[in-house]
């Protein structure tokens, strides 16, 4: 992350709520469109252009916002939860709009507004930092709530209308099919192509371009002068504007103030900026310091302690760290070959650019993966694992802590090799939050090896290993002075004091979880760690938001709940299946990009079948069974087998788990969890069709309803799922937890009957 990210993580299945899921109007307007033809093809290839748009800029402000917020899967639930809200509410107000005279102008002028919005949402979310916060402070989750919200509402409101009105114009399945489709385009083409080589200014240039053409190919089909005049004109003006203006070099500046920007670019993993102040380098990625040349006692610290402990070790690998200077540290030893893993070529790319002192041995080889696959794939051993990460606040990161990998790193290591790592700081007092991460972190680390040290330094260092460790490291220091300039004697004397020493022990003992790849625990305590540190307005608005969504779900009624409840689902099945794939198959965006398009796949599939369920009722009962004509009970059928997919995930994620390995097993794996994805894909995609067919057509205010009750719920189960449900529960209690809410809507639907 996650996602990623999607940050690495991964939060891009839920894409298809934002930009795929289209209103459905009442059976006059979706059997007669106003236009036909030419004309007809034409909205429909808008539609599709508008998906795309839909899809890239809502990559584009995601990945801006991250920047922004310095994101963890909470703020990113936060975001998208504000995206699918106002998506609704533009859609809600399109229905109205649709109607009213005019309505093949009016949606001209709203593609014009998609395609000019997001340049100017970009520049406000990487300036309005500034101004609405203290520079350098963390954003709490309501400011970040309200903020995101702000920045959002304009393209969505406006993209949701231009959706509804679309659907009256071309007829809504037949836009539905188009803009699907757009998404899953756009979706691949931002992240395996667009984003490699292009500024996110010339990625929305591209998009909007097409919008653009498109809007102008309609007036010009319907000989609408003055529209056509005004689409080649903010055509025109955006082509001027990026030529002449660089906007993403200019706005960048803006975003770090008293800093020279040495480097601004993309990869597929977060946007990278490198800037420079007093002659020292900063790396950031997506708002984060990845890396500082200031921080060199970090650097000596990761690298010296473990390697105090093993003077004669020749093989060490390190993930991550290697641009903060934690290679050039450990090449100061007698080391024969230091194996450096980085997931981002572009970072290693920039850090040979700025910092080549420290690629400059021929003793360090430098792999561009993910670190836990090549821990899984390693076949050397080593005598050390160094893992130079941040804190696990993020699912993504998570995965370096917990049972199963420090169990694959066992495995890579010499009988009485070491593996290294930090969690948490500690500044002379443990609150009660640093307390449950260091114990969740000593438990699990204790699950695999047998000897754990725990030293407080800047970080505080977990060295976990089989074979025998030194604790005294003031006696170590003293008597071997590691090649450092911060860690000296008189340093590790009052870093490692008794008192120190005893203190984190002691907090660190306390009876704790286990940190697991399906159960991520770790995280979830990290995630309070870092909404401690605000003040509790949060749990006010927090409350408040329940209560709403309580009464809402209160009132709805049996269809509306089903679809609340399959939009829900949804999203916390994509989501439980992503992370089980990205814990055992690593961060493999290309893989994880087409877990998206086989997601969308599966929704249109489904959406084709009921379809074809509800053309002839009599025909298209259960062979062998009763017949199933009432679209209510056909919907609870539906429920009941997402239900029974919930629950069938279970066992399967069970038991890839157990498969996943190397070569081909991880193939193997990889296609289990795309079939996974498209039966879960298909089942939702066939309850909407159905839920409005139950409806009886009872005009825009019933599909509106219906609408929103999928957008509400797809929101809470993205946000709950990410935040609290999968860190508590676990991945296997989610999957009973969606299982028993859908069977209990199916079973309201097949009982009460109309």
């Amino acid at each position: 992350m996650v996602a990623l990210a999607m940050t690495r993580l991964d939060w891009r299945p839920l894409l298809r709520y934002g930009c795929g899921r289209m209103p459905q109007h009442e059976p006059d307007i979706l059997e007669k469109p106003l236009l036909a033809g030419r004309q007809r093809s034409l909205l429909l290839l808008s539609g599709g252009a508008l998906g795309i748009s839909c899809a890239i800029t809502q990559f584009t402000l995601m990945r801006e916002m991250l920047c922004v917020f310095a994101g963890n899967e909470m703020v990113l639930g936060i975001i998208l939860g504000n995206w699918l809200f106002c998506m609704g509410l533009g859609a809600k107000a399109g229905n109205r709009l649709a109607r009213q005279a005019g309505v093949v102008d009016l949606y001209i002028v709203a593609q014009v507004a998609v395609a000019v919005l997001p340049w100017f949402l970009v520049v406000a979310a990487r300036t309005l930092r500034n101004f609405l916060f203290l520079h350098g402070a963390m954003v709490g989750a309501t400011e970040t709530a309200l903020a995101s919200a702000a920045l959002l509402a304009p393209y969505c409101l406006t993209a949701g209308a231009s959706l509804a009105i679309g659907s009256q114009l071309a007829g809504a399945s037949r836009i539905y099919i188009a803009d699907s489709l757009g998404s899953v385009l756009g979706g691949m083409l931002f992240s395996l192509l667009l984003v490699r080589w292009l500024d996110h200014f010339l990625i929305l240039l591209a998009a909007g371009l097409l919008v653009l053409v498109v809007a102008g190919a309609i007036a010009w089909q319907l000989r609408k002068s003055f529209v056509l005049g005004v689409v080649a004109l903010f055509a025109v003006a955006l082509s001027a504007a990026a030529i002449r203006l660089d906007l993403d070099k200019i706005s960048t500046a803006w975003q770090y103030p008293g800093q020279t920007v040495r480097f601004a670019g993309n990869s597929p993993y977060g946007r990278l900026v490198i800037t420079e102040a007093a002659g020292e380098h900063v790396f950031w990625e997506n708002g984060v310091v990845l890396a500082s040349t200031y921080d060199i006692a970090h650097a000596e610290e990761a690298a010296h302690l473990a390697l105090m402990q093993r003077p004669k070790a020749r093989r060490v690998l390190l993930i991550s760290g290697g641009i903060a200077g934690c290679a050039r540290e450990i090449l100061k030893h007698n080391v024969e070959k230091v194996v450096y893993v980085e997931l981002d070529p572009l970072l290693l790319e920039t850090g040979r650019r700025f910092l080549p002192a420290n690629f400059n041995d021929p003793r360090l080889k430098v792999a561009a993966t993910d670190g836990r696959l090549y821990v899984k794939r390693a076949r050397e051993k080593f005598d050390i694992i160094i893992i130079d990460l941040p804190e696990p606040v993020t699912a993504q990161l998570n995965r370096f802590f917990t049972a199963e990998f420090f169990a694959e790193a066992r495995r890579a290591l010499q009988p009485d090799g070491i593996i290294s790592f930090g969690a948490g700081r500690y500044e002379n007092y443990v609150s009660p939050r640093l307390a449950q991460m260091l114990s969740t972190t000593l438990r699990t680390a204790h699950e695999v090896f047998k000897n754990i040290l725990i030293l407080p330094a800047g970080r505080v260092f977990f060295l976990a290993s089989d074979g025998p460790m030194e604790s005294d490291v003031v006696r170590l220091v003293s008597e071997h002075p590691p090649p450092a300039r911060y860690l000296t004697p008189s340093y590790v004397r009052a870093m490692f004091s008794a008192d120190r020493m005893a203190d984190i022990q002691r907090a660190a003992s306390q009876p704790a979880r286990l940190n697991r790849d399906m159960n991520p625990s770790l995280y979830y305590h990290h995630l309070q760690h870092w909404l401690s540190q605000f003040e509790r307005p949060h749990l006010s608005w927090m409350v408040v938001l329940g209560a709403g969504f309580l009464v809402y779900v209160m009132r709805l009624g049996r269809v509306s709940l089903a679809i609340f409840a399959s939009g829900f689902t949804a999203s916390a099945l994509e989501l439980m299946i992503l992370l089980a794939f990205q814990a055992l198959c690593g961060s493999l965006y290309q893989q994880l990009g087409l877990v998206v398009a086989v997601f969308m796949a599966g929704l249109a599939a489904g959406a084709w079948a009921a379809a074809s369920w509800n053309v002839n009722p009599e025909q298209n009962n259960i062979p062998g069974t009763f017949p199933i004509q009432s679209p209510e009970r056909k919907l609870a059928v539906l429920a009941a087998a997402l239900a029974a997919v919930s629950l069938m995930l279970i066992p399967g994620l069970s038991g890839i788990s157990r498969l996943a390995g190397s070569g081909p097993s991880l193939w193997l794996v990889q296609l289990v969890i795309l079939a996974m994805t498209f039966v879960v894909a298909g089942v939702v995609g066939a309850e909407f069709p159905m839920a409005v067919r139950a409806t009886g057509g009872e005009g825009a205010a019933a599909s509106a309803k219906i609408y929103s009750a999928d957008f509400l719920g797809a929101s809470l189960g993205g946000w709950l799922a990410a935040t609290w449900l999968a860190p508590t529960l676990g991945l296997a209690n989610v999957c009973l937890l969606t299982g028993g809410i859908n069977l209990a809507c199916a079973a309201l639907l097949w009982i009460i009957r109309r």
